[in-house]
């Protein structure tokens, strides 16, 4: 079960990484808003890639592209439609989103449709890249279109198939879902951007300016999290970022006494956090003592409505973060030269 819960919270994360906001379905309260705010935001991004195809057919308007003009047109309508789809879902009367508690198996399969329809953004702007490219070279506009047509239907179908969980509980055989997580969103420049600060790189998030005072390197078992020490009002604030799960959070340390090592579940402030990973990190530290490096125990927890801990030891040293997620695409990075 623990290694559901945390493949459940990476899944989670992987798909807040494209889709802001992202706080997943486990609240019943939230769960319908939830549903609605990721196909408004999954139709946005899909729209800006069917207003590139409409410029592209004035473009091979333009380049006398005649054979391609039609093949684009249904594929744009094609792409439209998929898009009210999104906009508009009815599921009757659906009694996931009203049941106390949704079972494990359910929530992952419907976790994988979302990260299936936000990969697919991707997707298809890699189609419209290449359609793109053929008008340009005056060659192969329908090839290209037609892969584009292609990947819309594989997108309808996985719609339909996260209906039908949603509608009646009908689940997509395990095996075909375990080959359709093989696709991987591709990391935004905004998030590689965050991945890159150094010390005394600047940053502004919020309305705040925040310098970097420390940057912090762990390397557990290959996967790499960074966590930056910012410098504002006197705040003791980390900014971290996960290259494996693209997952992005703001913290700040917090007074709060916790065993080692710590319960499943712990509460703070008031608010339950379930605990999501742990493990053991190299630890390498770039700062105002300069450079140094140890061993680090960490343990990462979340609450229903997406507030994270992070607890570490250091030594005999152990702290208590408590954040937020948030939107890389909000924070602005001004680099030293």
């Amino acid at each position: 079960m623990e290694d559901l819960e945390l493949r459940l919270e990476q899944q989670r994360r992987r798909i807040a990484a494209s889709i802001p906001g992202y706080l997943g379905y486990r609240e019943r309260e939230r769960r319908r808003d939830a549903d609605r705010a990721l196909r408004a935001e999954l139709a946005r991004q899909y729209s800006a890639q069917l207003d590139r195809l409409t410029e592209l057919q004035r473009r091979a308007t333009d380049k006398a592209l005649l054979s391609a003009l039609d093949d684009m047109e249904r594929a744009g309508l094609k792409l439209q439609r998929f898009i009210d789809r999104l906009r508009t879902a009815s599921y009757g009367y659906a009694g996931w989103f009203d049941t106390a508690t949704v079972r494990e198996v359910e929530l992952e399969q419907l976790y994988a449709f979302d990260h299936l329809l936000a990969a697919g953004i991707e997707r298809v702007a890699a189609d419209v890249d290449a359609i793109a490219g053929a008008v340009d070279a005056g060659a192969e506009v329908e090839q290209a279109v037609e892969a584009l047509a292609s990947t819309v239907d594989d997108l309808n179908r996985r719609f339909d198939q996260r209906r039908d969980l949603l509608a009646e509980g009908k689940k997509a055989p395990p095996n075909e879902l375990k080959e359709a997580l093989e696709v991987e969103v591709p990391p935004s420049p905004a998030f590689l951007a965050l991945a890159d600060l150094k010390v005394d790189d600047a940053l502004s998030y919020d309305g705040i300016d925040y310098l970097v005072i420390a940057k912090v390197t762990y390397d557990a078992q290959g996967r790499a999290v960074y966590a930056y020490q910012l410098e504002d009002t006197g705040t003791d604030r980390w900014l971290r970022v996960g290259t494996t799960d693209g997952d992005v959070a703001l913290f700040d340390v917090v007074d709060e006494s916790v065993s080692i090592p710590p319960a499943e579940m712990l509460e703070e402030a008031g608010e339950s956090f379930r605990q999501t990973g742990q493990g053991q990190a190299k630890a390498y530290i770039v700062g105002p003592g300069g450079r140094r490096e140890g061993m680090a125990e960490y343990w990462l927890y979340a609450s229903e409505a997406g507030s994270r801990l992070w607890v570490e030891r250091w030594g005999d040293q152990v702290r208590v973060h408590r954040g937020q997620p948030v939107d890389p695409e909000q924070i602005k990075v001004w680099t030293r030269k």
